[in-house]
């Protein structure tokens, strides 16, 4: 056993910033492989936007319960969407329905973070 999973809230710029700023609310169960998921979403979709220009502002909320609860909402002007998640029951419109976010489904995920 690890750890218990925390809360998380940061701002990662990106180093040739187009001005703009996507904000990210990532929610995802604290018993099934927290840190791991933390980290491949920073290393793919957090940098992939940064990559393209974007500074994002995003919030990783541990879901107690251990239901294996993996979500990615993008927030702008108070509206949350779903962009990413691990269960159809959550996905609405375009949302890219998987096990993880991988360099397979990446740009669909960020073509819906863009869009919103």
């Amino acid at each position: 056993m690890g750890g218990s999973a925390s809360k998380e809230q940061k701002v990662s710029k990106a180093s040739n910033s187009n001005g703009k700023t996507i904000n990210l609310l990532i929610e995802i169960c604290s018993s099934w492989g927290y840190d791991g998921k933390v980290k491949n979403v920073k290393s793919t979709l957090i940098n992939e936007l940064n990559t393209q220009g974007y500074d994002v502002d995003y919030n990783f909320e541990p879901k107690s319960g251990g239901k294996g609860e993996f979500y990615v909402f993008a927030i702008k002007d108070g509206s949350k969407r779903c962009v990413f998640a691990n269960s159809k029951n959550v996905a609405q419109g375009n949302t890219v329905v998987g096990s993880n976010v991988s360099k397979k489904n990446l740009s669909d995920i960020v073509q819906n973070c863009l869009s919103l």
